[in-house]
């Protein structure tokens, strides 16, 4: 399993264990909802900064 392909996989475990709690009327299913996809989209995020950062070091110190 590639990196790329973990990255993924611990994003989605991470909405999953959000939407585990979504209980209750409709407006905090849907809040729950957000709440995930933020998650998913920030460990994204996060990740893609991370291999920016590595490269651009890279290309800074030509290692």
């Amino acid at each position: 399993m590639s990196r790329e392909e973990n990255i993924i996989e611990v994003a989605m475990k991470a909405g999953e264990a959000i939407l585990v709690h979504a209980e209750g009327n409709p407006a905090q299913i849907v809040a729950m909802g957000v709440a995930a996809a933020a998650a998913v989209i920030a460990v994204g995020v996060s990740y893609g900064a991370y291999r920016g950062a590595e490269k651009l070091l890279g290309w800074c110190f030509d290692e």
